[in-house]
């Protein structure tokens, strides 16, 4: 228990416990603060190397998404090109007789249009 002397001073004992408490609490404040340093750079570390491994995975997505784009490209310009043969092949199967028989029709369609 403390007593203030007459005059309103702080005893000598109280004055000593005051200033080893305060101490005491600033290197506790001090140790908290440094306990929170490192745990901010730990935090800004893992965060670090989580965005790293963010970066990694959306670049491998791309890569794959590019590969898939151009695979999808390629089978569909296949399909077209067999298409496209195909169409030929018949083409070139009628026999030019045939061709001159409808060119004459065509002609003779388009004369008669023009004639009224």
């Amino acid at each position: 228990m403390t007593h203030d002397s007459p005059n309103g001073a702080v005893p000598g004992s109280d004055l000593t416990l005051l200033l080893a408490t305060e101490r005491a609490m600033a290197e506790r404040l001090a140790e908290a603060e440094r306990a929170a340093r490192e745990l901010l750079a730990t935090a800004r570390a893992e965060a670090d190397t989580a965005a790293l491994a963010l970066d990694g995975e959306l670049a491998a997505a791309q890569a794959r998404f590019r590969a898939d784009a151009e695979a999808e490209q390629a089978r569909e310009a296949a399909v077209i090109v067999e298409e496209s043969q195909r169409r030929a092949a018949q083409i070139d199967a009628i026999p030019e007789s045939r061709i001159q028989e409808l060119a004459a029709v065509a002609l003779e369609h388009l004369l008669r249009g023009m004639a009224g």
